[in-house]
């Protein structure tokens, strides 16, 4: 009977520390998901040009609890709608991949310090002339650790959109040619608001 008692003991002991192993492992996952890289990136301005170079500015904040630095290349992808034939509706739509370089070493993205950075293009002057055109564009960010991040932009207009609205865009204008992109907003009261100050 006494030994049964202590096996019993034993084998509570055992469980006990068990079930705080896995309290300890479940308190470290969370901590690392919690202080996982995470970083945000808002683009300031992309029309920029110098001669026959395309600039890019930018703002990247790591809101994760680790620093961590951005890779030097950044891949621009943009559509540039063209009419299939001049009564038509229905629109091809011509795809633009650039790579734009972060020049110097200060690519460090501390945490919760936003770092505003500039990177350059070369391309031709077709392309340049037709950036400020294009439809549904990406910008792809790649960093040492955390993952890729994709900024979509509608249009010139700026307005950032989601994967979802990414591809449903382009597949509504697959089929409905020009009638698929949305109408642009009407800007009349800002523009009216700020003449009449």
């Amino acid at each position: 009977m006494n030994e049964k008692a202590v096996i019993d003991g034993a084998t509570e002991a055992v469980k006990g520390l068990g079930s705080l192993g896995g309290l300890i492992y479940l308190v470290n996952l969370f901590n690392l998901w919690r202080n996982r890289v995470r970083v945000k990136v808002r683009i300031l301005r992309e029309d920029e040009q110098v001669f026959s170079t395309s600039v890019l500015r930018f703002e990247a904040l790591n809101i994760g609890g680790t620093p961590t630095s951005i890779q030097p290349r950044i891949l621009f992808t943009g559509f540039l709608p063209r009419p299939r034939e001049k009564s038509s509706y229905r629109v091809k739509m011509i795809r633009f991949d650039l790579e734009y370089t972060i020049e110097g070493p200060n690519r460090t993205l501390q945490a919760h310090v936003p770092l505003e950075l500039k990177a350059e293009s070369d391309t031709t002057s077709y392309v340049m002339e037709r950036l400020g055109f294009t439809f549904f564009k990406t910008y792809t960010f790649s960093f040492m650790r955390g993952r890729t991040q994709r900024v979509r932009i509608y249009s010139a207009d700026g307005d950032y959109i989601n994967f979802f609205q990414y591809w449903g865009g382009r597949l509504l204008v697959k089929p409905l040619g020009i009638y698929g992109f949305r109408k642009p907003r009407d800007r009349s009261k800002d523009i009216a608001a700020a003449l009449s100050r």
